[in-house]
């Protein structure tokens, strides 16, 4: 990281004592290749470092606006853009099989950046493998499976099962990232969710509502809303200062709510009245 910034200072010095346009030329080129290196270092570091490089991103992207500026290319500056994020694990290939045992017939391989449509008409898909692991899934078509499981490589995604101890019947996979309304909304495909190596018994739903209801459950601020008095069973939501309560309409009431690791029983009431009334 220091050495970057030494890079980006020396090559800011150089352009600013160039007067001619070969010379800024050049100082223009050194700037790009920085972006370049900014662009790569940017999912090698941890979040917290960055929010560094981003800014980083942003001078560098001024900077060159100035230089191309100076040399005509560019009437007006462009706006700086931040290397765009990628979520742990986006990069990992999901492998859609029509196989139970993922031994032949490889319909496709997808991951979290895929655009699902190309695989319309594709064949139907009877299990996945990531990362070497054969996992199998309910029959579905491709585009449908690879709108399911793509986001099967990031870490921090959320697994669905229609099975209350997720051993088995995985139904579908989202991350915060996943657009909710491309997963099907019909059926209760929703029984349980693993976060992590967690098993999560929740209160049963389709996977469009499951995704709706729990994608801040790995906000560390997330507020859990539970169908049950002990919060040990039927988990309703799992909402953050971003969540839409009113996208939550439909969920069973809320009888307790975890915060902090804590378990509070409550008035028995809608989800989305508990979900206004207790977010954080």
């Amino acid at each position: 990281m220091k050495s970057l910034l030494v890079f980006i200072i020396l090559t800011a010095a150089i352009t600013s004592y160039s007067a001619d346009d070969q010379k800024v030329k050049s100082g223009l080129f050194e700037v790009q290749n920085a972006q370049n290196q900014v662009n790569i270092l940017f999912n090698e570091v941890n979040p917290q470092q960055q929010e560094r490089v981003r800014y980083i991103s942003q001078r560098l992207a001024l900077a060159e606006s100035y230089l191309q500026q100076s040399l005509n290319q560019y009437p007006n500056p462009p706006t700086p853009q931040p290397p765009p994020y990628q979520p742990p694990g986006s990069d990992v290939k999901v492998e859609l099989f029509q196989s139970d045992s993922c031994q032949g017939d490889l319909i496709g391989i997808v991951n979290a950046s895929t655009d699902c449509s190309k695989f319309s008409g594709a064949g139907n898909v009877w299990a996945i493998r990531v990362n070497g692991k054969c996992q199998d899934i309910d029959d579905t078509s491709a585009i449908n499976a690879c709108r399911l499981y793509q986001n099967a490589g990031n870490t921090q995604a959320v697994k669905v099962y229609k099975s209350d101890n997720c051993t088995d019947s995985l139904s579908g996979i989202f991350s915060t990232f996943s657009n909710c309304e491309s997963l099907p909304n019909n059926g209760n495909n929703a029984w349980a969710i693993m976060v992590g190596n967690k098993c999560q018994d929740i209160a049963d739903t389709s996977l469009t509502m499951s995704c709706r209801a729990f994608k801040a459950i790995n906000s560390q601020r997330a507020v859990k809303l539970f169908h049950s008095d002990t919060c040990n069973e039927s988990m309703v939501a799992a909402i953050d200062q971003n969540t839409n309560c009113e996208t939550l309409l439909g969920l069973e009431n809320v009888w307790a709510i975890q915060t902090n690791g804590q378990c509070q029983d409550v008035s028995d009431i809608d989800v989305v009245t508990a979900c206004k009334r207790f977010k954080p």
